[in-house]
């Protein structure tokens, strides 16, 4: 697994971002840096609004409290208090209205998703690699972005167009709203969001 692309390497259509934001605040790479711990790598898109709070507490966050025996891969969720400056989308207010209670969206706190890699790595000098991703979204849908996680994984690290692709197809799926079904697709993989907001994988 490689290193994922820095921030200035990712043009995202602007048309996009909208939709992507209806769906997720953002995607974030946090990796273990051996002079500054646990470091923001990436973010995605790049010119999302985050804190200095914000960006401390994800990558606090990304990895488990004790990783030392968690060699391969480990999957949780997060949820963090957000700094105040993080715009809602407007559509949640008509989400909420149609929502069971328990799915509603509290833009007050960040749900994250988090996908935590530890492997061997003799090329560096620490002797192995640990590296996160992290789907950041209002949305309460965890086995839905449990299952994106595990998709995009095996992809997302390694060049600037997964990047680009993952964010432009999310920027193009209907609103999330209760009460209707919907069909989203992702890195060739089909999921269906049901009117409970319940997930199925064709």
């Amino acid at each position: 697994m490689t290193d994922g692309p820095s921030n200035d390497q990712i043009e995202l259509n602007k048309n996009f971002l909208d939709g992507f934001h209806n769906w997720l605040y953002c995607i974030c790479v946090v990796t273990f840096d051996l002079e500054l711990g646990q470091a923001l790598e990436a973010t995605y898109p790049r010119n999302v609004d985050l804190s200095k709070q914000d960006i401390s507490n994800i990558c606090y966050l990304a990895f488990p409290d004790s990783n030392s025996g968690c060699m391969g891969d480990t999957q949780y969720t997060i949820r963090l208090e957000t700094s105040g400056n993080e715009k809602c989308p407007k559509d949640y207010s008509e989400y909420n209205s149609k929502c069971a209670k328990h799915l509603q969206v509290d833009c007050s706190y960040f749900l994250g998703y988090v996908y935590f890699r530890q492997v061997k790595d003799i090329t560096l000098p620490r002797g192995y690699l640990q590296k996160s991703v992290i789907l950041l979204t209002f949305l309460p849908f965890t086995n839905l972005f449990s299952k994106i996680c595990t998709a995009m994984l095996m992809s997302i690290l390694k060049m600037v167009q997964i990047f680009q692709n993952i964010c432009s197809k999310i920027g193009e799926w209907p609103l999330p709203m209760p009460g209707s079904l919907i069909n989203l697709n992702l890195l060739d993989q089909d999921f269906q969001l049901s009117k409970l907001c319940n997930l199925v994988v064709i």
